[in-house]
């Protein structure tokens, strides 16, 4: 029994013995009175009878709850089991003496005496009813009291999630459970029962409201935020005048305060476009325009960054729908119903997929609920503002981002800020068709910002050659000058150049000359940087930078040491408890690594995170998903990483670090190392120094396991690749002690379109292999012992070829590989078994609802389609999916949601179009036609996998 359904059992038991009292008196009254009328005497019965059946309602709820997490708790148990007894004995009481069939003057009499001889216990049970009334009251007290309660436990998750999802959620709640102290405290029954149905009411509400919400949060949505500088004080302001200093127009306010559409900020790399829309965003003046836009309508504001760098979420088209639901429904909690309405109706027909990952078609689908809604839930207008900032750093189809932001911006309630690279894809889109111009180019308006920049960088040191003033000042004009409004370039120029100028004492002249020297351009100067690197450390940076610029998202620092060792695979595959155990945040250790970092990539690289855990309560909700709230590397701007991966540069690292270096087996050696740094070692098991990992030690150790894994499935299968997955699958089976294999904790619910299903403990290495993809360590596995393919219950190997995780789960894109499942077929496994974990559905019927929930229409996708029905895929009748219909309910006049039930040819209509469908239709026709004769013959060729191995 969850917390706030006590309540409900507190209210049951408090309207019995409230009910209890009243029909005792009205009972003792009526009955001891002869003279009693027939409707007197009626009433009577039928609040026995209703009593009667409250009776059962409380025992039917009593005898399901269980009270065991606080001494409350079970008080009031045994507080509700009492209450039960004395109602189970009053109606036992009344039963004697109510009246039977028609009223006469001799029965009114006999009653009238039995009433009178049951007077006595009538009147026990009544003060028995009353005194326990008053002993749930002081109770309930103390349940609302005890930290340990239930009670007290979910009204606390329900007020301290605030701090995530604003107080727009709970506000109502805050009052009602001030309502129910004050009935508490002042012993007023009737408000009490009220107060408590109440609570109940809004708070299962709540919970809901919030369980919906949070299943929205992923863990690094502010995570590029937070990373962007904050402007100075003084900075930024231009972009709220309506002309700056260089003479440009810049409509931003006429825009926020009058106009629709889209407002494109645009400009060169590095020139602060991130920085100024993370400034205007979160800005007053921002707001109190938006303000005068809507006029009286409720504004919601939503945010999301784009991050090229980042994991999969942070660069997708799921991570942008999840991130404005979130933000927006955050501020109108009262929309989640509506804009989330399928899961808030499987809630209420008891199917709980309130924290189930997110599927592409569901996003879709509430964002048009969104952008349809013109009024909240108190019928107040609505409006909102996106600010959505590097769209060039979008991982997808760019014009399919720009065709949703341009389409939600048709609204005549919706206006979006975006940010963006001057590509023409997007010069098309918000410049041409753009009558009004809302367009700024950032690298124009600057100049004063930068001036302002170098000014406080170089002031202290202008300020002590006070004789060269003139001189000095000059040196800053031609520095703000050669920037070309680009922040990066100067930073990088005061950084390197100036600031040790100035520390070596250099006069004007040479000052002039280190200026003088670097490139205008941001690449070229990103070249002679790289030029500058020692010979002697080019091979750690190129080890480094390859790393990197393979990485899925940036790396913890201590893997730092272990790339540029001179043994790393040694190292790796060390079980010295010393390497594997040592202190993370050890400042000492951090700071050198900076230093190395710093000097062999010339600060093209930076350390990120050091100071978090100082300034942050929650370091994990600002640093990259996978650091396990350790520092990390990552790449000074987003144009280092585009200037490493030209062809040039890529030629000249693998120069120098030979072509013996693997960067995706690095990259998997870092992880499985880490996850050993995790782990409790064999020696600690033993000496039961440390039994297993818990909490976020073991969240970290399952993320790392997926990072290990997907860079896995790009390094070659050799003896060194499969003795790390050996050490991989033991180190994580040392950190998760249970009795099924440790990929059952590792992966969440897999995409069925009936429902989200569990395996049951029944997953193992080689199922998670192949669905994340690692098809030669699974066809290793499979060719070593090919019997292995018969013995697995639940999920079969195909279906884990075919269907899989959520990105969101382990940060890693996938699609099926046609070579897999062509291979994992020829061993003979069936298109068509039937997995009965899945309701007996087929593994092609479950591929169906698959293609269809995520629209899966790729060139993979195709021929794994055509591989599955050449190897004789049945024809499906019926396949449910994801997908909702609406059903009229006459009796009720209402309308029910059911699940979408489709045909094999419908689905393969909305995944392929037209024409492939019906081709392949076609086939799966001729398939069903096949004569008893030829399956018998299929029967008869068919050989055992082991025996199909060896030839």
């Amino acid at each position: 029994m969850s917390g706030l359904e006590i309540l409900g059992a507190v209210a049951a038991a408090a309207q019995l013995v409230d009910y209890g009292v009243s029909l005792s008196v009205k009972a003792a009254q009526v009955y001891r009175n002869a003279q009693g009328t027939t409707d007197e005497l009626q009433a009577v019965n039928e609040m026995t009878l209703k009593f009667r059946e409250m009776t059962q309602s409380s025992l039917t709820v009593h005898r399901q709850a269980q009270f065991e997490n606080s001494p409350a708790e079970n008080a009031y148990a045994d507080i509700a089991r009492q209450s039960n007894e004395a109602a189970l004995e009053l109606l036992r009481v009344l039963s004697e003496i109510r009246v039977q069939g028609e009223k006469s003057k001799s029965k009114s009499l006999r009653i009238a005496w039995k009433a009178d001889w049951k007077k006595t216990t009538i009147e026990k049970l009544q003060r028995r009813l009353e005194l326990l009334r008053e002993q749930l009251n002081d109770h309930l007290m103390r349940m609302m009291s005890d930290r340990q309660s239930l009670l007290s436990m979910a009204i606390s998750r329900i007020e301290q999630n605030q701090r995530t999802q604003g107080k727009a959620l709970v506000q109502g709640f805050e009052k009602l459970k001030a309502d129910l102290l004050l009935a508490i405290r002042e012993k007023n029954h009737r408000t009490l029962l009220t107060a408590l149905t109440d609570m109940q009411t809004k708070g299962e509400r709540v919970v809901l409201m919030q369980d919906i919400l949070a299943s929205l949060r992923f863990d690094e949505m502010y995570s590029r935020s937070s990373r962007i500088t904050a402007p100075g004080l003084t900075t930024c302001l231009w972009i709220f005048d309506s002309k700056s200093k260089g003479g440009h127009t810049v409509r931003y306010m006429q825009w926020l305060e009058n106009d629709n559409g889209i407002f494109w900020v645009t400009g060169k790399a590095g020139s602060g476009k991130s920085t100024l829309m993370k400034h205007i965003a979160s800005h007053s003046r921002s707001k109190k325009g938006l303000e005068r836009w809507s006029n009286g309508r409720r504004l919601s504001i939503a945010s999301h960054y784009f991050w090229y760098l980042g994991t999969p979420m942070q660069k997708s088209y799921h991570g942008l729908l999840q991130s404005i639901l979130y933000d927006v429904l955050r501020q109108c909690p009262g929309l989640i119903e509506h804009v989330c309405e399928t899961r808030w109706q499987d809630e209420a027909i008891g199917r709980d997929r309130r924290t189930a990952p997110w599927t592409l078609p569901e996003l879709r689908a509430s964002i048009d609920r969104l952008t349809e809604s013109k009024l909240d839930a108190d019928g107040n207008g609505l409006c909102f503002c996106f600010f959505i900032d590097g769209l060039d750093e979008y991982a997808g189809d760019h014009d399919e981002v720009v065709r949703l932001l341009c389409r939600l911006a048709e609204a005549d309630n919706i206006k979006i800020c975006a940010s963006s690279r001057p590509w023409e894809v997007f010069q098309q889109s918000f410049v041409e068709s753009n009558e009004r111009n809302n367009v700024v180019m950032i690298h124009q308006h600057t100049k004063d910002d930068i001036a302002k920049v170098v000014h406080q960088e170089l002031d202290p040191f202008v300020a002590k050659r006070v004789d060269e003033e003139e001189e000095m000042n000059s040196l800053v004009a031609d520095i703000i000058s050669k920037s070309q409004g680009v922040f990066l370039w100067v930073s990088l120029v005061i950084k390197k150049e100036l600031l040790p100028g100035f520390r070596y004492a250099d006069s004007v002249l040479l000052l002039r000359q280190r200026l003088k020297r670097v490139p205008q351009e941001l690449e070229d100067y990103f070249e002679q940087i790289f030029s500058r690197i020692p010979e002697f450390y080019r091979r750690d940076t190129g080890r480094i930078f390859q790393t990197c610029l393979r990485a899925a998202q940036p790396l913890p620092v201590h893997v730092v040491q272990l790339i540029i060792s001179d043994d790393p695979q040694g190292f790796f595959l060390s079980d010295s408890t010393g390497a594997l155990h040592f202190k993370w945040f050890r400042e000492t250790l951090i700071e050198d690594v900076r230093k190395q970092i710093n000097g062999r990539c010339q600060d093209l690289l930076e350390v990120y995170g050091q100071d978090i855990a100082k300034v942050n309560d929650d370091p994990e909700d600002r640093l990259p998903i996978g650091s396990g709230g350790l520092p990390v590397v990552d790449f000074l701007h987003r144009s280092v990483k585009d200037y490493l991966q030209s062809g040039k540069l890529a030629s000249v690292l693998r120069g120098w670090t030979g072509d013996a270096f693997d960067p995706a087996r690095m990259l998997f050696a870092c992880y499985v190392f880490m996850v050993k740094t995790a782990a409790p070692t064999p020696t600690m098991i033993a000496d039961r120094v440390q039994h297993s990992i818990t909490g976020g030690t073991l969240r970290n150790a399952i993320e790392w396991s997926w990072r290990a894994l997907s860079h896995a499935s790009d390094a070659p299968y050799d003896t060194l690749t499969r003795a790390l997955m050996a050490s991989l699958d033991q180190s994580m089976s040392r950190a998760v002690v249970d009795n099924h294999h440790w990929t059952n904790k590792a992966v969440a619910k897999p995409h069925d379109s009936a429902r989200d299903i569990a395996e049951q403990g029944q997953r193992d290495f080689l199922g998670h292999s192949i669905e994340i993809g690692i098809a030669s360590h699974a066809l290793g596995m499979i060719k070593q012992d090919p019997t292995c393919l018969t013995r697995k219950d639940g999920r079969p190997y195909l279906d884990y070829a075919l269907r899989f995780n959520d990105e969101v789960q382990h940060g890693a894109e996938r699609l099926p590989i046609p070579t897999l499942v062509k291979s994992l077929l020829s061993y003979g496994l069936d298109v068509n078994q039937k997995v009965w974990i899945c309701d007996g559905r087929t593994v092609w019927s479950l591929f169906l609802a698959f293609l269809y929930d995520i629209q899966l229409d790729t060139a993979n996708a195709r021929e794994v389609t055509w591989l599955l029905i050449n190897h004789g895929a049945d024809e499906v009748f019926q396949c449910e999916v994801a997908e909702r219909s609406e059903f009229p309910m006459a009796k009720y006049r209402n309308v029910e949601s059911k699940r979408k039930v489709l045909n094999m040819q419908q689905i393969l209509i909305a995944v392929f179009g037209e024409d492939d469908a019906a081709a392949m239709c076609e086939v799966v026709t001729r398939n069903r036609k096949k004569s008893w004769a030829s399956y018998i013959k299929q029967w008869c060729d068919w050989k055992d996998p082991a025996q199909q191995a060896a030839i």
